[in-house]
C-alpha cells in the first residue's frame, strides 16, 4: 500500500492543489491528512471540500480545533489569532460537520499482509506525551526523547508514528538503544527492529528554508519512504488573504504582503530548524 502523508495545509488553496497534482502522479493508493487543515491562509472551506474529496483519512490539529471553539488561542501568534477569528466566521456548515468529526489521533491499518514492513501506523499532529495531543511541537532532544519512549514502549501498537506540527520534514529513529535524527532523503525503514517518529513537513506553510509545498510518500510494504516538494503561485495564495483583511494586524509586528511573500517563498517561517543531534539513547 502506498500513501501519501500531508500536513498543516493551513487553508492554502494553491499549494494543496499543487500537491494534489503530484500526489497523481505518483501512484498513490491513500492519501493521510496529520491536520491544520485551516489557519493562516483564506480557503479553509475550499481546502476541506478538496480533501474530502480525495478520501483522506484525517486527524484533527490545533488550528482546526481552534476554529472550532474547542480550545483558546491563548499560545497563538498575532497574525494566527487573528485568522482564526476570521475562520470561524466563513467556515461553513459543512466544513464545521467535517472538522467536528476528526480525532486528535489514530491508527491506520495497512492490511500489508505477514511480508509487509508495516502492519500499522500512528498518526497526530503534535506528540504522543503525555498522551497523544494537537499542541507539543517535537522541537527539542527532550521533547522528541519523551514520545520516542512511548513509542518505544508500545503505546501505540505501532513502530512508526506520523506527526506534524512543526512545517519540519524529518525522521527521528530508534534502533535498538541508538538514536538519531536523519533529514528530508529518501530511506528505508526497518518495520522489524526499528521504531520512527516522521514528519512530512507543510504543504501550506513551510518553514524549513524551502517555501514549495512539502509532503512524504511511504509505502508499507517496502518501508520507503520519500519527501517530495511541489512550487505553487505563493503570490496567487497571498493576494487572497490580503483581500481578506488578514494581513493588517494591529500591532508593532504587523508586516506587509512582501514580508509574507519572502516567508512564504523562503520557508524561513518562526519555527527554529531542528538540529540533528538527537542523541545516542541512554546505556
Amino acid at each position: 500500500m502506498k500513501y501519501a502523508v500531508i500536513s498543516d495545509l493551513h487553508a492554502n488553496l494553491e499549494a494543496l492543489t499543487a500537491v494534489l497534482r503530484k500526489i497523481d502522479r505518483l501512484g498513490v493508493n491513500q492519501i493521510v491528512c496529520l491536520g491544520d487543515i485551516v489557519g493562516y491562509h483564506a480557503n479553509p472551506n475550499e481546502c476541506i471540500a478538496l480533501l474530502r474529496r480525495t478520501g483522506a483519512i484525517c486527524i484533527a490539529g490545533n488550528h482546526d480545533r481552534a476554529a472550532l471553539g474547542l480550545k483558546d488561542t491563548l499560545r497563538f501568534g498575532a497574525r494566527a489569532r487573528r485568522v482564526i477569528v476570521w475562520t470561524r466566521t466563513v467556515l461553513d456548515d459543512h466544513s464545521r460537520e467535517f472538522l467536528s468529526a476528526l480525532p486528535i489521533s489514530r491508527v491506520v491499518a495497512t492490511n500489508g499482509g505477514a511480508d509487509a514492513a508495516f502492519d500499522a501506523f500512528f498518526c497526530v499532529h503534535g506528540a504522543l506525551h503525555p498522551q497523544p495531543n494537537e499542541d507539543i511541537h517535537l522541537s527539542s532532544v527532550p521533547k522528541i526523547e519523551l514520545s520516542m519512549d512511548l513509542l518505544a514502549a508500545g503505546s501505540t501498537g505501532t513502530r512508526l508514528c506520523f506527526f506534524g506540527h512543526t512545517h519540519h520534514p524529518v525522521v527521528h529513529v530508534q534502533l535498538g538503544r541508538r538514536r538519531a535524527t536523519r533529514g528530508a532523503e529518501p530511506q528505508l525503514l526497518d518495520g522489524r527492529h526499528g521504531h520512527y517518529l516522521v514528519n512530512p513537513g507543510s504543504v501550506g506553510e513551510p518553514r524549513d528554508g524551502d517555501g514549495r509545498a512539502g509532503f512524504l510518500t511511504f509505502d508499507s510494504h517496502s518501508g520507503i519512504v520519500a519527501f517530495h516538494r511541489a512550487a505553487y503561485d505563493v503570490k496567487a495564495c497571498l493576494a487572497k488573504v490580503e483581500a481578506a483583511g488578514l494581513l493588517h494586524e494591529p500591532s508593532a509586528l504587523s508586516k506587509s504582503t512582501d514580508w509574507l511573500y519572502d516567508k512564504l517563498d523562503s520557508g524561513r517561517g518562526v519555527a527554529k530548524k531542528l538540529s540533528h543531534v538527537f542523541r545516542s539513547a541512554r546505556a
